[in-house]
């Protein structure tokens, strides 16, 4: 699953992603950014080679923008297996963070609904919180199953 090796035994109880409707306004934004240079089509072909350059660089700015949200999209994904939880972040096209943290290291675990119109969706975020040996705390907005992956973490741990 999205590159990561997972230990001998181990098995995944639950991979938890973004809801594409937190991401909602990042995804009429490209949609707008890829349409723009459609409406100025004919007023930049009249500018001639700098017309159709300028055009070019609006349209794959625009493609090149909606591959990097969908790219964050389909590969940031927080793990939940039996023996640890794993979080791993889409940081660029070729970049990516992992983050694990084995249950004897997670503190508590914490969900919460999200405000605004991101509530009309349901959506929420689980904060998982690591001892101060850890260093760090995994933390993942945007999934509808919130309450759940809580639920979850806790039993397992």
């Amino acid at each position: 699953m999205v590159g990561l090796d997972l230990r001998k035994g181990e098995h995944v109880l639950a991979a938890v992603r973004v809801s594409i409707w937190y991401e909602l306004p990042r995804c009429v934004f490209a949609g707008f950014w890829i349409l723009i240079p459609f409406f100025l089509l004919f007023p930049l072909l009249l500018l001639g080679t700098f017309g159709i350059a300028f055009f070019l660089l609006l349209l794959g700015s625009g493609v090149v923008y909606v591959a990097k949200v969908w790219t964050k999209l389909h590969y940031s994904v927080l793990l939940v297996t039996d023996e640890r939880v794993i979080d791993v972040e889409q940081t660029g096209f070729f970049t990516r963070e992992i983050h694990v943290l084995e249950y004897s290291d997670v503190k508590k675990v914490r969900s919460r609904a999200l405000k605004g119109w991101r509530k009309l969706f349901k959506l929420g975020g689980v904060k998982v919180y690591g001892k101060k040996r850890a260093g760090y705390d995994l933390e993942i907005l945007g999934v509808r199953s919130h309450a759940f992956v809580e639920e979850l973490i806790n039993e397992v741990k």
